[in-house]
């Protein structure tokens, strides 16, 4: 897939296309309003692609979309998510500090009924900054796994993932920086997706890593342009969203382990 205006979350849908989320392309056509750096601007160039039978096609438009005017960056729909065979579910973020939210970040679960309960609370990482969740995946054992992107100076080394065990995260992967995404493979795999992997901010590759069963880990690859989503497929192919700031150029790769 190509063309695509800041991608984010992938996921396969029940008829069996590839759907990808993209946040928007930095228009702002609605009212801004002031955060912590910056203000943030609305439009309404969120989108949802499709990839079927060879064919990419936009299937939704008009979603949310945040523009910041001073870090310019684009927030908007993030993630995609199938109910069965039916009703798609898509997340949408703000980039700002609402006011009511607890200062650490909180996983939630909403029932079908639509209640929210609190599942775990995360404390700063190792170096004090804002844990950040990123990506929850029910894993091979029935347990929930969580990413853990933190926040800034985004210090390398100090993202990870996480297991909930009796409400508690604890660490099962650690040493990574900037972990955006991840997922796991049909033989119990965890592929890895950092953001950027050089020393300072969001600098360097993108990186995809692959952690066997056992612990071993595998560098895939790092050729990859500020990726933001991982999937993969039933044939193993894995399956990331790149360029994932971009407008325009923003793109979902296939590779081959």
């Amino acid at each position: 897939m190509s063309g695509l205006d800041a991608p984010r979350g992938l996921a396969w849908g029940p008829e069996g296309g590839l759907y990808v989320t993209e946040a928007g392309d930095g228009t702002a056509t609605g009212p801004c309003t002031p955060v912590a750096v910056g203000s943030n601007c609305y439009s309404e160039t969120g989108k949802i692609t499709r990839l079927f039978h060879g064919q990419q096609e936009r299937v939704v438009t008009g979603l949310p979309s945040i523009f910041n005017t001073m870090r310019r960056d684009i927030v908007g729909p993030n993630d995609i998510s199938f109910q069965g065979r039916g009703t798609a579910f898509v997340t949408i973020g703000w980039g700002g500090n609402p006011t009511l939210r607890a200062n650490l970040g909180d996983l939630l679960r909403v029932a079908a009924n639509g209640n929210v309960s609190l599942v775990a609370t995360f404390s700063p990482a190792s170096n004090g900054a804002e844990p950040v969740p990123t990506e929850v995946e029910l894993g091979p054992d029935g347990a929930l796994y969580v990413s853990q992107l933190t926040g800034a100076p985004f210090t390398k080394g100090v993202a990870g993932i996480f297991k909930i065990v009796n409400g508690q995260p604890q660490l099962v992967q650690g040493g990574f920086k900037t972990v955006i995404d991840f997922t796991f493979g049909p033989d119990g795999s965890m592929y890895v997706l950092e953001h950027a992997s050089s020393d300072t901010f969001f600098g360097g590759p993108g990186r995809l890593t692959r952690v066997a069963p056992n612990g071993t880990r595998t560098l895939i690859t790092e050729a990859l342009n500020r990726p933001t989503s991982v999937l993969v497929g039933d044939d193993g192919a894995i399956y990331v969203s790149n360029n994932g700031v971009s407008v325009g150029t923003g793109e979902v790769l296939k590779i081959q382990p």
